[in-house]
């Protein structure tokens, strides 16, 4: 190919700035739409939340009330909950007295299991 041939200084044949132009315009156009869409559906679900509807919106940030009991030791009061939950899972009691309903150690729960399956 002699230099003159190739008279524009760079390829021409395989990639065509035009096209290159037209989908970038148009990825462009794309983001610019997505914004205008979003901001309209988060406007939309604001005013939603403004009117007072009964479910409160998760987009507004609620006071917490100065009488609310505030996590301030979350190890301890970790410590404390799998210590009663420990306790209720390996003892008796009664979970509703008048129909009869009690709870039992889940090991013994788990041996009951086996024995009507007729497995042991």
């Amino acid at each position: 190919m002699a230099p003159t041939e190739n008279a524009r200084g760079y390829e021409t044949r395989d990639a065509q700035i035009r096209w290159i132009v037209i989908v970038g315009g148009l990825l462009a156009l794309l983001c610019v739409v997505g914004f205008i869409a979003s901001s309209l559906v988060m406007d939309f679900f604001v005013e939603r939340a403004d009117r007072g509807h009964d479910r409160p919106s998760p987009l507004f940030v609620r006071e917490v009330p100065e009488d609310a009991p505030l996590l301030t030791d979350e190890p301890a009061f970790a410590k404390r909950y799998i210590t009663s939950q420990k306790k209720h899972l390996e003892s008796y009691g009664w979970v509703d007295r008048e129909r009869g309903i009690v709870h039992i150690p889940i090991e013994r729960a788990m041996a009951i299991e086996l024995e009507e399956r007729g497995e042991k």
